[in-house]
């Protein structure tokens, strides 16, 4: 929004403004408030507002980063606690204007001025405005007080002449950040100082005169048949205007419909922070329906002008009026032409009258390629007529496709109807060798393009891609190809870190190709990979993943654990035939089949710990609590199934429940992000059981209905996922989503707390729960994926295809 031009340079004071009469002064008590450069506040006198929004003005701006508010009905404060943004176009040294001369250097800072504050509806209407200037009672009373922001701290000291206007001379001190200065002038010259500490200020008030604005579309009117044109404008109020406004304009024969529009009075409402009352938005945005009865085309300005109930202006704005009526319609058999360069090619085309002009019209074409001539024809027009419009190619050199038009031009009317021309010279045709191409974020690779040599072409031929992907870029190659020939281009192309993941249109693409190909290709991105050694079992490291990657086999007595992801890998040996691993803050915990444990740090020392209490069935939690435990469920014969935890460091064992798990079948046993939470999760039948590692609180979750996998968040809610849907189970209620993809979860984010990962064969769903969204990160074509969080947020996934295996890292 723009306010009032202003260049206070040019709007020296009068000096008899502020001289004083002869005799002796009677002292007057200092009143105001005192200036504060951080804010604008104090009593407003002179006018009085509603409950208004206040914003610092000048240059012709509004600063909006530093937006106040005048309570009702005149008590202003305006923080100025933020950068106005960009500078003002009027800045406090106009050297722009010619023949201005500084005497000093002039400073580096940028400085933005502001002048007065504009008071305005919540709807944008001005209401007024509020200037500022010293109280009575003290040196310089009277003169105006600036806001000055400089981006650095800067010393403005010199005087400033211009052609025909007195002197400015400056003594600023300017702090960075926002400065108050005043303005003082006699009859030679105008001074612009800091204002002196402990001085104060008072606000004077002016209300906006009773207008309207009108906002009309930047295109204006345009008329292309007879119908009527509706659009949509914008009637702003200005000084709280209201009552009927009656519309009319300019020009002759275009009328207007409504053509009187009522405005709403100024209405106070209740603010929800219980203050005075705030303004309705003091404008109103309608639609109006323009009439051109004359038939000739015409573009020029028009104006709509709004008039009072008293018949005086109150408001216009002008805009443009474009007539282009075509009078006719054209139409032919087929939009799609060839021509041989050697031969001439005949279009007909057909023109019908829509009641508007009878007579004579020529038919021609226009947009035509270098090479191409047409010989125009011109028929008599009453109801319908066709002529032939001829194209010649002698002047071509180079097969091409365009697009053209088909004109007809008669009684100031003008009608077109779009063609495409394909001239069959030299060229060549292009393809892609291969439909879809991977390629990973941060990379390259080369995509093979088929050229073949048509219509006699033969030579040198550049070769590239074309594509409207952010982050996607393709080079260009040079291939020389014979005529009726075909070979292979590879075309290089690169791919930003940051460039979407997904499926990206390519297109191939050459300067000599005669049309555009209609199967487009499909570039596939995917996320960074590395190669790693292929392994079994998984765990997040410290840096990276943890792998057993040895042969193994039943009767191992020792196993090769593996850490990759890092700037290199680590492997560690450890004791026995490990089957599990459980990552822990202190590092990687190994169990072996036989009731052995292990310690593994990320620099690949082995730590040997007490046997683990864990036996066959027993169901173990994929990491350690908050607390350092790890929790498992065991079953003995004809007992019930129990809850327990194991310290891996001192081997104690404590029971925490044995009345609550109901599956007989086993249970899966994962944790929040914060490990505060355990979510135990029957395999088949049987309720769901969270339990709070603090207190040893369980809590059932019973959900109606099938689920694939679970996950509990730190808020301890527990989300099921079935077939396209995701279901919340909590003490704050439950919620569903459906058409949703998931896959298998995984678990919550460990630094996003909304953020929930699944997976399926090829593909992670990263899904937000605050929404219900999901979105497909395909890694693979199908094959079978390993996935972990990390501790650092995102996951680790482990891909392998064939003999092969990588890693990448989502975030």
């Amino acid at each position: 929004m723009t306010d009032r031009p202003f260049n206070w340079v040019s709007t020296v004071l009068l000096g008899g403004l502020l001289s004083c009469a002869p005799g002796v002064p009677t002292p007057v008590p200092v009143v105001g408030t005192v200036v504060d450069p951080s804010r604008i506040e104090g009593q407003v006198q002179g006018a009085t507002f509603p409950q208004a929004r206040a914003l610092l003005s000048g240059s012709g701006h509004l600063f909006t980063a530093t937006a106040g508010t005048l309570h009702a009905p005149a008590t202003l404060t305006v923080p100025l606690d933020a950068a106005p943004g960009a500078p003002t176009a009027s800045p406090l040294l106009p050297l722009d204007e010619a023949g201005c001369a500084f005497s000093s250097p002039l400073p580096a800072a940028t400085l933005s001025v502001g002048d007065h504050v504009t008071i305005l509806s919540t709807g944008n209407d001005q209401l007024g405005q509020v200037t500022e200037h010293l109280s009575a009672g003290q040196h310089g009373a009277g003169q105006p007080v600036l806001r000055i922001y400089s981006d650095r701290a800067a010393q403005v000291s010199g005087m400033l002449t211009c052609p025909e206007q007195l002197p400015v001379t400056y003594a600023l001190s300017l702090r960075q950040g926002w400065n108050a200065a005043t303005v003082s002038a006699t009859a030679n010259g105008t001074t612009v100082t800091d204002v002196p500490q402990g001085a104060r200020s008072q606000l004077t008030g002016t209300t906006a005169t009773p207008a309207v604005t009108l906002r009309l579309p930047e295109t204006g009117l345009r008329f292309e048949t007879t119908a009527p044109v509706e659009v949509t404008v914008t009637i702003q109020q200005i000084g709280g205007y209201s009552g009927a406004v009656t519309l009319s304009t300019d020009v002759p024969g275009l009328t207007v419909q409504p053509s009187s529009v009522v405005l709403p009075p100024l209405v106070l409402h209740a603010l929800a922070t219980g203050s005075a009352g705030a303004l309705r938005p003091l404008q109103i945005t309608t639609k109006l329906r323009f009439s051109y009865a004359p038939g000739a085309n015409i573009r020029r300005p028009f104006t709509i002008i709004a008039t009072g109930s008293s018949g005086d202006e109150v408001g216009r704005v002008t805009s443009m009026l474009e007539v282009a009526r075509s009078g006719f319609a054209l139409s032919t058999r087929d939009t799609d032409l060839a021509l041989d360069p050697v031969a001439e090619r005949s279009v007909p085309v057909c023109v019908s009258s829509e009641e508007q002009y009878h007579g004579p019209v020529t038919l021609g074409a226009s947009d035509l390629p270098p090479g191409v001539s047409m010989v125009p024809v011109t028929v008599g027009l009453e109801d319908f007529a066709c002529g032939l419009v001829a194209l010649r190619g002698a002047g071509i050199t180079r097969g091409s496709t365009s697009r053209i038009y088909l004109t007809a031009e008669g009684g100031g009317y003008h009608a077109q109807l779009a063609a495409t021309l394909t001239v069959l010279g030299p060229a060549v045709s292009v393809s892609l060798a291969e439909p879809t191409v991977t390629v990973y974020q941060g990379s390259a690779t080369t995509v093979p393009v088929q050229v073949t040599g048509e219509y006699g072409f033969s030579g040198p031929v550049q070769v590239g891609l074309r594509t409207t992907s952010t982050g996607v870029a393709s080079g260009v190659v040079t291939v020389t190809i014979e005529d009726g020939e075909t070979t292979t281009a590879t075309v290089p192309v690169t791919v930003s870190s940051t460039a979407a993941l997904g499926l990206h249109s390519i297109v191939p693409d050459s300067p000599e190709q005669l049309t555009t190909p209609e199967d487009n290709g499909t570039l596939r991105v995917r996320p960074p990979r590395f190669p790693i050694v292929t392994g079994r079992l998984l765990a997040p490291a410290g840096t990276g993943v943890w792998q057993r990657t040895d042969a193994g086999g039943p009767d191992a007595r020792t196993s090769t654990l593996t850490r990759a992801g890092g700037s290199t890998s680590v492997s560690a040996q450890v004791p026995g035939n490990v089957e599990r691993l459980i990552a822990t803050p202190d590092g990687l915990l190994a169990l072996t089949k036989v009731g052995g444990s292990a310690l593994v740090s990320d620099e690949g020392s082995v730590e040997i710990l007490s046997a683990p209490p864990i036996g066959a069935g027993h169901d173990l939690a994929d990491s350690t609590d908050v607390a350092g435990l790890i929790w498992f469920t065991r079953q003995s014969a004809g007992q019930p199934t129990q809850l327990c935890t194991w310290n891996p460091r001192t081997g104690e064992v404590q029971i925490m429940d044995s009345t609550s798990i109901d599956s007989t079948y086993g249970s899966t046993i994962t944790l929040s992000p914060d490990r505060r939470t355990v979510l135990i999760l029957p395999r088949h039948t049987g309720v769901a059981l969270t339990v709070q590692v603090a207190t040893g609180a369980i809590t059932r979750h019973i959900l109606v209905g099938g689920y694939t996998s679970a996950a509990v968040s730190d808020q301890g809610d527990v989300w099921y996922a079935g077939y396209n849907t995701l279901n919340r189970s909590s003490a704050r209620g439950a919620a569903e989503y459906v058409n949703v993809s998931t896959g298998q979860l995984i678990g919550f984010d460990v630094r996003r707390p909304d953020t929930l990962w699944g997976y399926d064969a090829g593909s992670v769903y990263r899904i937000e729960t605050s929404t219900g969204s999901s979105t497909r990160i395909q890694l693979s074509d199908a094959s079978p994926l390993r996935a972990v969080r990390h501790s650092t947020g995102g996951l680790s996934v482990v891909i392998a295809e064939g003999t092969h295996a990588f890693l990448s890292k989502l975030q």
